[in-house]
Order: structure tokens, then C-alpha cells, then sequence
């Protein structure tokens, strides 16, 4: 039996007509330099509108025009996850509904002014799962997309040797359960360290869980974590949040994990094949748009397998990249893992 897949309401070509933010001052694009300071949701990498950034929601416009005008940023600066709940609330309430929803939240959590201040793991998982049930619950069709928190030990690790970066955290008292004595070498400090990004990368796994309990959530796979980053993504402000630069990181970040059309491919792994992240389902055969529909008929069946199996075994080029589709993103060679995610969609179909 075939399985249909069509456009719900709100959505166009099956992308969300909007979109809201919940998180934290790295969403409100808090002290981006000593020219920014303050809050900038302007340049937000979730729902920015400057071009230089070049936010989801911005890049989401370039393609889906409904969604214009219809970007909404609930984050606070200095908030927790204890606090994502009550956003969650907040975006519920917005006129029109919400169809995509971002998350960026734990960097407080992990930031506190000493080590035992911050968030005990099982606390955070439970005020997480608390803010999903509120997100989902009436909202069958909401997307969400959670991002992990950044590394911030990297940004020790970057900057510890810096006397401004050094001297602004010491005055500021930013983040001490982890930057607490930056220079020193002290075991006692080392250890330290260490265990606060443990308490960040515990974090992440409550992340990762939970959002795998709810059909609609799409988890980012640590990508955010384990991006590197250099010092031009930091402010020359604080030393601690995002510059412009690192926005722009966190927006390209946050793309390319996530599968804006819902057909299964992240916009990175769209990007490889050749078929358009904003569109699900091709309105002619030379609109390539699914991933698992090679001929681009609305289909995926046998015809679309053949293609694949007559190039198996070839790499790309001189195979086409529009055969190589798994694995996420695809690894340039049409073979067993390619018909096996083909296979998987067999006998669906799309509708424009």
C-alpha cells in the first residue's frame, strides 16, 4: 500500500510558514562586540533578519515566502532550562501558531558562578522533557529542532592565554564554575575543568534523548558541540558570547542539520545529491526535490531503485551524485547503504 505524503496547513512545499525561537542570549545574539552590546535578535542565528548572518529563518525566506514576517524570538538572556517551559508557554500563545521551533538552551546551566551551582543532570532532563511536553502537546504537526550546547571548555582552551580575554572574565566573573582561575595549572583546577564539560557533554545526552521520545524532534547529533571554533567567533566584548562571526557559524550549523522539508535528508545531505531542501516533492521532472525519487515522477519505486542498481558499485563522479543518498550526509559511492535508504521509501508517494 502506497504511503501518501503531502503538504500539511501551514507548511508550503511541506516547510514550516514560521518559525520561533526559544533559548538563552546566544539566540538573542547578547554582546556581539563592543559596537552590539546588549541584545541583537536581529542577528540571531535562529530568526535574524541581517543578511549577514544569514539565519534559518532568513534562509528559509529565500525559498518559502509565506513564511515572511512570521519569525519570533521567545529567548531570554540569562535564562535556564528551568526557564524553557515558560517560553514554551509564551510561543504557544503566539497568533497563528507555531510550526518550527528552535532550541539553544543550557549554557547557563553549565556557565553558573561556581562548580556546584550548576544544574544537576537529572533536573535539566526532567525541566527539558517538561518544555517538550508543553511544545507537542495539541501541536501534532510542530517541528523542532534542538541544538546541543557549544563546547564551552573550547573556549578555555582558546583563550586562557589571552591577558583581555583573562582580565574580562576575572572582572566580569563570567562563567567561573569553568573559567574560575584561567591561567592556572593547578591539578585541582584542571580537574575542575574537566568535570564541568563532562556536566556539558551529560547535558547533551539528556538532549539527545528526550528529543528522541518525540517523533517530531530532531536532535543536531552533538554537530554544535563538536564544531570548532576560532576566535573570531568570539566577542571582543565579553569574551564569552558569539561575535557576528560565530552567529553566522551557528546559523550555517543549524542549516545544514536540519531537514527543513521533512522528506527524511538534512539540508546538508540535500545539498550533496542536488535536490532543493525547501521542497519535498518535485512539480515536474526536472524538479529535483526527493532525495529517494530519482525520476522525479512523485514516486519512489522500482524505476528509482533500476536507477540506482545500474551505477552500483561506482563512485561519484563518474557515478551521479544524485544516486549517492546515504549516508547522511552521503559518502560519494552508489552502493548497498544507497539501495537500502531507496528501499525504504518504496512505493511512496509526494504531492506537490
Amino acid at each position: 500500500m502506497a504511503i501518501a505524503r503531502q503538504d500539511a496547513a501551514a507548511f508550503t512545499n511541506n516547510v514550516s510558514d514560521s518559525i520561533g525561537a526559544l533559548g538563552d542570549s546566544i539566540t538573542q545574539a547578547a554582546n556581539l562586540d563592543s559596537s552590539h552590546i546588549g541584545n541583537n535578535p536581529d542577528y540571531s542565528w535562529a530568526t535574524g533578519t541581517q543578511a549577514t548572518v544569514q539565519s534559518v529563518y532568513s534562509r528559509t525566506l529565500s525559498g518559502n515566502p509565506n513564511i515572511s514576517g512570521k519569525n519570533f524570538n521567545y529567548s531570554v538572556s540569562g535564562a535556564k532550562m528551568t526557564d524553557l517551559n515558560g517560553q514554551a508557554v509564551n510561543l504557544n500563545g503566539t497568533p497563528g501558531g507555531m510550526e518550527l521551533v528552535t532550541v539553544e538552551m543550557g549554557g547557563n546551566d553549565v556557565c553558573t558562578g561556581d562548580e556546584p551551582s550548576m544544574t544537576p543532570v537529572a533536573t535539566y532532563r526532567t525541566q527539558f522533557q517538561t518544555a517538550m511536553n508543553t511544545l507537542t502537546t495539541g501541536f501534532p504537526n510542530r517541528r523542532i529542532l534542538v541544538l546541543s550546547i557549544p563546547d564551552v571548555y573550547q573556549l578555555w582552551a582558546l583563550l586562557h592565554t589571552n591577558s583581555s580575554a583573562v582580565s574580562v572574565w576575572n572582572v566580569a566573573h563570567i562563567c567561573q564554575s569553568l573559567l574560575a582561575n584561567p591561567t592556572s595549572t593547578a591539578q585541582a583546577d584542571v580537574d575542575r575543568r574537566a568535570r564541568v564539560r563532562q556536566r556539558n557533554i551529560d547535558f547533551n545526552t539528556q538532549l539527545s534523548e528526550v528529543c528522541a521520545l518525540y517523533p517530531k524532534c530532531r536532535f543536531d547529533n552533538n554537530a554544535i558541540f563538536n564544531a570548532g571554533f576560532t576566535a573570531a567567533d568570539v566577542s571582543t566584548f565579553d569574551y564569552f558570547h558569539p561575535s557576528i562571526q560565530g552567529q553566522m557559524n551557528l546559523a550555517s550549523g543549524a542549516w545544514q542539520i536540519a531537514d527543513m522539508d521533512a522528506d527524511g535528508w538534512a539540508t546538508d545531505s540535500e545539498t550533496a545529491i542536488g535536490t532543493d531542501p525547501l521542497d519535498n516533492c518535485p512539480d515536474n521532472t526536472s524538479d529535483n526535490a526527493w532525495p529517494a525519487d530519482v525520476n522525479n515522477d512523485g514516486f519512489s519505486d522500482i524505476s528509482d531503485v533500476s536507477a540506482l542498481t545500474a551505477v552500483f558499485g561506482s563512485a561519484v563522479p563518474p557515478a551521479p551524485a544524485r544516486y549517492s543518498i546515504a549516508p547522511d550526509p552521503p559518502d560519494g559511492f552508489v552502493d548497498i547503504t544507497d539501495v537500502s535508504r531507496m528501499t525504504a521509501q518504496f512505493g511512496s508517494a509526494c504531492t506537490p
